[in-house]
């Protein structure tokens, strides 16, 4: 998982950087993640791995926006997506090509994202909460996401 969400991301960005500063232009779009603004348990790493994105994509706008180079970070919560093993839409959890045509329309816009306006919606009720309630919330979903994965990974090896 840090190859994948941290050292992947640091790699690419060094290399596209340099045309971008060459042109005096460009977007890099970082996928963070909601999850990764509060530490979960039994996430933690992922949870991690997309902070530090996060913080990653702040300290890069930092220092090329002045190049005129768009830096966004995307942080959304639940996504009906493979890496989601397809969670059931809803309100709260778009389909990816739902979620994408919303967060598209915030890049040049608005420097971080949760890209939807419900995750927005749940994103300020997590930020603004005291940090016992957020800390319970966090529990609950880790929970509910533990025994979510290992019903449809049973459902799966049914099939076969």
């Amino acid at each position: 998982m840090i190859h994948v969400n941290m050292l992947s991301t640091v790699k690419m960005t060094r290399m596209i950087i340099p045309g971008m500063l060459e042109r005096r232009r460009g977007v890099i779009i970082n996928i963070s993640s909601g999850y990764g603004r509060n530490p979960i348990p039994l996430m933690a790493v992922y949870s991690a791995t997309k902070a530090f994105i996060d913080h990653f994509t702040k300290s890069l706008q930092m220092e090329y926006g002045k190049y005129h180079i768009a830096i966004q970070s995307v942080t959304p919560y639940i996504v009906s997506t493979n890496m989601t093993m397809n969670a059931p839409q809803g309100v709260l959890v778009p389909s990816a090509e739902k979620f994408v045509k919303s967060a598209i329309s915030t890049v040049g816009i608005s420097p971080r994202t949760h890209g939807f306006l419900p995750h927005s919606i749940m994103g300020f009720v997590l930020d603004n909460v005291p940090a016992f309630v957020r800390c319970h919330y966090m529990k609950l979903f880790s929970r509910q996401a533990n025994e979510f994965i290992a019903l449809k990974k049973q459902q799966e090896q049914q099939k076969d």
